[in-house]
């Protein structure tokens, strides 16, 4: 698997291309800004997207979606409660652009497969009501449900403490070591998070 990170934008949203080592095809994990930027990466990779894959409905997630379906033909895939925001954003931000919409919808434990890849997307709500981790093998791509000793923020809509708790330990009740690849900051471990993110223990610890 070859991972490449972009970070996009004034929130610093890391964009993940992720690829078979010996695919063209690839699959974009959150652009959250500057198209141009991303395809410029896909050009001088020789990528074409096959999956874009949106880990929660929040704009700095997203919001490079309508240029980049502009220059390709990829299939947008979000959790089922997440689909609203695509609505909310064009309304708001993009009035006479043609709507954006989900070409595929997941649950928890839904499974796509690309090449030689399996991508596990795991419900993980707290942050909003569609906030997913996807697995790919030994790491997980977190979005804004998991930080460096630090987890997503609560407080928006959909967004609910108790359940942020609930989600931090199914991730640190995974069976294995996983990296860990979150939608902002730093990347981590999840050994290092059972260890030393507060969230995480709290959830964990009661």
């Amino acid at each position: 698997m070859v991972i490449n990170m972009i970070i996009l934008g004034l929130i610093k949203t890391n964009c993940y291309i992720v690829s078979d080592d010996n695919s063209e095809l690839c699959v974009i994990i959150d652009p959250g800004s500057h198209p141009k930027l991303i395809t410029n990466h896909l050009r001088r990779h020789g990528l074409t997207p096959e999956y874009v894959f949106i880990t929660h409905g929040h704009f700095d997630h997203f919001s490079a979606v309508p240029e980049l379906r502009d220059e390709y033909d990829f299939k947008l895939v979000i959790h089922e409660l997440d689909t609203p925001c695509f609505t909310e954003y064009i309304r708001s931000h993009y009035r006479g652009k043609r709507p954006i919409e989900a070409d595929m919808t997941v649950k928890d434990d839904d499974v796509i497969t690309l090449d030689g890849l399996e991508f596990k997307w795991l419900h993980t709500p707290g942050h909003n009501l569609g906030a997913c981790v996807i697995q790919c093998g030994d790491t997980l791509f977190t979005g804004d449900t998991l930080f460096y000793e630090d987890c997503g923020r609560c407080d928006l809509f959909g967004g609910s403490y108790p359940v942020m708790l609930k989600s931090l330990k199914r991730l640190a009740e995974l069976d294995g070591a996983f990296k860990v690849l979150p939608g902002h900051g730093p990347a981590s471990t999840l050994n290092h998070e059972r260890k030393h993110n507060p969230y995480m223990r709290e959830s964990v610890n009661g």
